[in-house]
């Protein structure tokens, strides 16, 4: 059986062949603001992008060994890679929790985003399987974007995250629409990417009328003028 049709007979790989596609484009075509900022004359932006160029690379890199195991349907060394850049984009996040919102965004939330929902995607390839034991996991391994979504927002309102998660449910609920494999799912899908729009929004205009939300607090004092944060304006 080719990659493709393993892809289609998946519950969970149902959005994997377009939209998850078309994200990853959109962050590929984004890290040009990256690469404006990079060489660009204001210092202050120059020393955040700079510091991050490390994992910027090792993603496209291993993102680009991914999607050559991908087409050879090598999706065990596959996974493994995904892994591997989950850690990677991971420590980012963490490393350097901020940046300049055009740095964040393509760099930072959009990949951690993708990175966590194609571990799933490829899994379910992998495992190839369409019986009940493994819908019933798919079904419940989805309510954990909800739950890695919920997390970004609520510790860091970071709606980069929101966003970009709710973009990856709503291809999997529109997909899952127009091929009809599973009303669970599709079920399951809408509601989620009801939860993280909804809370998308409330983070949203919190940060407009300069509320906070974070669980997770910091110490301004100890931040250098190269890691403000990505949802603060600056005086």
């Amino acid at each position: 059986m080719t990659v493709l049709a393993r892809l289609r007979s998946c519950t969970l790989t149902t959005l994997y062949e377009k939209d998850e596609s078309v994200l990853l484009g959109l962050l590929l075509i984004c890290q040009a603001f990256y690469m404006y900022i990079l060489f660009g004359p204001i210092e202050e932006l120059v020393i955040p992008a700079a510091n991050i160029g490390s994992h910027l690379i090792a993603f496209n890199l291993l993102t680009s060994a991914y999607t050559l195991l991908l087409v050879h349907s090598r999706l065990i060394w596959g996974e493994i890679v995904l892994i591997l850049n989950w850690f990677n984009v991971t420590a980012l996040y963490f490393r350097h929790l901020r940046l300049p919102f055009f740095v964040h965004i393509p760099v930072v939330a959009g990949p951690l985003a993708w990175s966590y929902v194609v571990l799933f995607t490829n899994g379910a390839a992998m495992i190839n399987s369409s019986g009940t034991a493994a819908t019933i996991v798919a079904n419940v391994a989805v309510w954990s974007w909800m739950l890695y979504g919920l997390f970004f927002l609520a510790a860091f309102q970071d709606y980069g995250v929101g966003l970009a998660t709710s973009f990856l449910t709503a291809a999997l609920a529109v997909q899952q629409m127009a091929i009809n494999i599973d009303v669970l799912q599709l079920i399951f899908s809408f509601t989620i990417l009801g939860a993280l729009l909804f809370s998308t929004c409330v983070v949203i205009v919190l940060r407009i009328f300069g509320k906070e939300l974070n669980i997770i607090r910091y110490d301004d004092e100890a931040v250098t003028v190269g890691e403000r944060c990505f949802l603060l304006d600056e005086d």
